[in-house]
């Protein structure tokens, strides 16, 4: 998925669309740190999202944003897609409300996710201005919400459990 990029190559992504070369020149290079990077790297032009190998088609922000939803559901009180719409469909806003019960407007774009307000279907230019990037929803919510890690690592030891009981043990009683 889309959130798995490393920060280097959202950086040096970011450096390529914000100098004057051209747009056959960007992709060769992004073609190139896509190979170096052994992931999927994004190519952005003005208004569209597109993943390497697929031009033809933009990157479905919307279906990112349920996949997420839907990866980290169970460890937030609750999580949506926002009403906030990108103007160039290069994002999707999702409103979550942590464990402990506090909102938040998360933009989810090519750069990864961060916070845009603390109300829902809200940007407020002072927070998003000021908010860190996170390459994961985990990394997100974890800043977030000390809770989030609690949740998760119960679930992960929940499903340990279940998959050593399914398989049983290994251990023979007399």
């Amino acid at each position: 998925m889309l959130y798995r990029q490393s920060e280097l190559s959202k950086k040096i992504k970011w450096s390529l669309r914000t100098t004057e070369i051209n747009p056959s020149t960007q992709y060769l290079a992004l073609l190139l740190i896509s190979n170096l990077c052994f992931h999927s790297c994004f190519y952005f032009f003005p208004g569209e999202c597109y993943a390497l190998g697929e031009m033809e088609e933009p990157m479905d922000w919307p279906s990112e944003g349920k996949y997420v939803i839907n990866e980290v559901k169970d460890f937030v009180r609750d999580i949506a897609i926002s009403s906030l719409e990108s103007e160039h469909n290069d994002k999707v806003y999702l409103n979550a409300t942590t464990a402990e019960g506090d909102s938040y407007c998360i933009e989810l774009c090519q750069l990864g996710f961060r916070v845009v307000s603390k109300q829902f279907d809200t940007i407020s230019p002072e927070v998003s201005e000021e908010s860190q990037w996170y390459d994961t929803p985990y990394a997100l919510f974890n800043s977030l919400s000390p809770m989030f890690n609690k949740l998760f690592s119960q679930k992960l030891a929940e499903k340990l459990q279940n998959l050593q009981r399914e398989n049983g043990d290994g251990t023979e009683s007399d």
